[in-house]
């Protein structure tokens, strides 16, 4: 009975330990993109081609391209900041089907003529811990983003049975200038589920919300909708 006793005692105090050393893990487990953001792939390599997945209205999600290209990184005129700046262009991977075309010549230009007729696509510049967008100039890091204004390729026009539908390419170039020291840059780039912001997508671009917490922007049923990679210097 004393050697039974002793045996309780012993696994009662490892039953503890387990919880203790559980609860420490718990603890420490690091909250950032890669934990808390669902449905999206990481890596992005320079003038690589990727393939990605975004909303046509009427149609519904579709194979796209995109590519990163011109990666510049250097010191900026500014003391203890650097530059980095790229051009992302997104690109039809094939023409639409009879099918697809009526369906978002319907949607376009019957539904919704205020929408650009393309997929949508985006990119994304967050911190890497707490996934709220640097592009809000209030943004407590010292990260400053910009871009040049998204540019259109020339439209190629596409018909069928008396419908058409005019499509473009896009691209931007983009510039981040940020303190050498700092190590939370984290690029996206992607499609979206739908063709309009949400509320908590507005929020993310506000700089409210982290990335994980909006609608549009990520699917946890695709992981090719969306990219993402860390950079530092």
């Amino acid at each position: 009975m004393k050697g039974q006793g002793k045996r309780v005692r012993w696994m009662l105090l490892a039953a503890i330990c387990l919880v203790l050393l559980t609860g420490t893990v718990e603890a420490q487990a690091a909250t950032n993109m890669k934990t808390k953001t669902s449905g999206i792939t990481w890596g992005i390599k320079v003038d690589k081609k990727y393939t990605y997945y975004s909303y046509w209205g009427g149609v519904g999600m579709i194979a796209q391209n995109v590519r990163i290209t011109n990666w510049k990184d250097a010191w900026s005129g500014n003391k203890g900041m650097r530059r980095l700046s790229f051009r992302i262009s997104y690109t039809r991977k094939k023409k639409p089907t009879a099918k697809q075309l009526i369906k978002a010549a319907t949607y376009y230009t019957v539904k919704h003529p205020d929408l650009d007729t393309s997929p949508d696509c985006y990119y994304a510049v967050v911190d890497y811990d707490t996934g709220i967008s640097l592009e809000d100039a209030a943004n407590p890091y010292g990260v400053i983003v910009s871009n040049n204004g998204w540019k259109k390729s020339a439209a190629t026009t596409y018909r069928t049975k008396g419908y058409s539908i005019s499509m473009t390419n896009l691209y931007v170039d983009v510039a981040i200038e940020y303190p050498s020291t700092y190590k939370g840059i984290c690029i996206g780039v992607g499609g979206r589920t739908g063709c309009y912001n949400t509320s908590s997508d507005k929020l993310f671009w506000d700089g409210i919300y982290p990335f994980w917490m909006t609608d549009t922007l990520r699917s946890a049923k695709k992981k090719k909708m969306a990219r993402f990679a860390r950079w530092w210097y």
